[in-house]
């Protein structure tokens, strides 16, 4: 039977599913849209909303909530704080307080804030089992650096109980499944309608790209994007404009992709080697070189990428 592309669109990001019926394709786009009702950061109804209003008291949260907090916070120590979920105050200072798309048409300005540090202030405090929390005063959570990596796991993982095979993508976060092969197309960091090429993986394979280029806007006299270097509170400045990390896990990888982003070319294959041996990367650095991991071939067969890339 033919199988056939679905597209959606939902948490400001273009969705896909391959390999799923129709009513599954709908399941998958529907729950998009409930994650994004659910834990986006420019609706004020929104329950991310509601508890980033109740810094400094204790709030009840809803069992979605908890469990994406968790893996933020999970996360958040497993990276050395270089994954940061409470940069929503340092994002709205910045200009991004809405969808890039009506950041786009203003130009704001704002002072380059540093974000907040945790080691002297007042503890977060959160029972998962009870499903309490309480953050300080002046933090504000974020979700926006995790909440697609985990959307599509979840969504796939629950594909899975009910279909062999199949693909769920969402922007740049991706999970396939099943025996047969998989082409992954690596995105052009200046189009998006170009890839710079492409793997061939089988079986559970997910990928994740990050990338300082495609999220950009004028904040006074700088131009700024979307992921924040924790450690100075700034737009990231490193030499990596892109990076791609492929794994088993969508929400793994959309972490670690950021990470790379954030270290750079210099620190960040050794960083990401001590801590997560198993996942490959493709990185692409301001000059359009690019720069791949050892591990890379025996993840994916059938690699055609190139060593540099023309940006124009």
């Amino acid at each position: 039977m033919m199988r056939v592309v679905y597209h959606g669109r939902a948490m400001d990001t273009d969705l896909l599913t391959y390999g799923l019926t129709a009513p599954q394709a709908g399941y998958v786009f529907e729950w998009f849209a409930s994650v994004e009702a659910r834990f986006s950061r420019f609706d004020p109804e929104s329950e991310l909303s509601r508890i980033n209003r109740c810094a400094g008291r204790t709030v009840s949260v809803s069992r979605l909530f908890a469990e994406l907090f968790f893996e933020a916070i999970r996360y958040y120590s497993e990276t050395g704080g270089l994954f940061h979920p409470f940069l929503g105050a340092v994002m709205n200072r910045l200009g991004y307080d809405r969808t890039i798309e009506q950041v786009r048409k203003r130009k704001t300005f704002s002072p380059r804030p540093r974000a907040p540090d945790l080691s002297g202030a007042e503890p977060v405090h959160f029972d998962l089992e009870r499903r309490i929390l309480r953050v300080p005063e002046g933090l504000m959570i974020d979700f926006g650096g995790i909440a697609k990596g985990w959307s599509v796991a979840r969504a796939a993982e629950e594909m899975m109980t009910c279909t062999t095979s199949g693909l769920i993508s969402a922007g740049g976060d991706l999970m396939s499944w099943g025996e047969q092969p998989t082409t992954i197309g690596i995105a052009h960091p200046y189009s998006d309608d170009r890839t710079i090429g492409t793997l061939t993986a089988s079986g559970r394979t997910a990928a994740a790209t990050s990338s300082a280029v495609k999220r950009r806007w004028v904040s006074g006299d700088a131009l700024v994007h979307h992921i924040i270097d924790p450690r100075t509170g700034r737009a990231a400045e490193s030499d990596c404009i892109q990076a791609t990390v492929i794994g088993h896990s969508p929400l793994l990888c959309d972490i670690y992709a950021k990470c790379l982003v954030i270290q750079g070319s210099a620190a960040g294959p050794e960083w990401i080697r001590s801590r997560q041996p198993d996942l490959a990367w493709i990185m692409v650095d301001h000059d359009g070189k690019l720069l791949s991991s050892e591990n890379l071939g025996s993840c994916c067969r059938n690699i055609d990428m190139p060593e540099h890339i023309d940006f124009h």
